[in-house]
């Protein structure tokens, strides 16, 4: 789906996770600290002509938007597939939280590059 953005190319994907049962507050220090290692690891990758925009999606945190981080094409694809075997919109609207394709920004447009 996404292939094409990594061919001819090598990548890395980083996942890191943190449990806090006990305590908001180190949750969300927690939080800030992962923040800080991703654009730190974005800074390098950058630095070093490694970047990639892809975020994804198994792996995303509920603070990133890996399905606008797809080519607007396989956006577009999703949508129609959606619309076809979800027309009453169900998974995008009755059940909560998740990454819904519904809140991509961009046209749907077929011949989107």
């Amino acid at each position: 789906m996404f292939a094409d953005t990594l061919k001819d190319h090598d990548a890395v994907l980083w996942t890191a996770g943190v449990f806090v049962y006990t305590n908001q507050s180190n949750f969300a220090v927690a939080q800030l600290r992962m923040n800080e290692m991703v654009a730190e690891l974005k800074s390098f990758s950058a630095s070093v002509g490694g970047e990639n925009p892809l975020i994804y999606l198994n792996y995303a945190d509920f603070t990133q938007n890996p399905l606008g981080s797809y080519p607007m094409e396989n956006v577009d694809h999703m949508r129609k597939v959606a619309a076809k075997y979800g027309s009453k919109g169900d998974l995008q609207t009755r059940f909560p939280g998740g990454f819904k394709i519904s809140r991509v920004e961009g046209s749907l447009n077929p011949d989107s590059p």
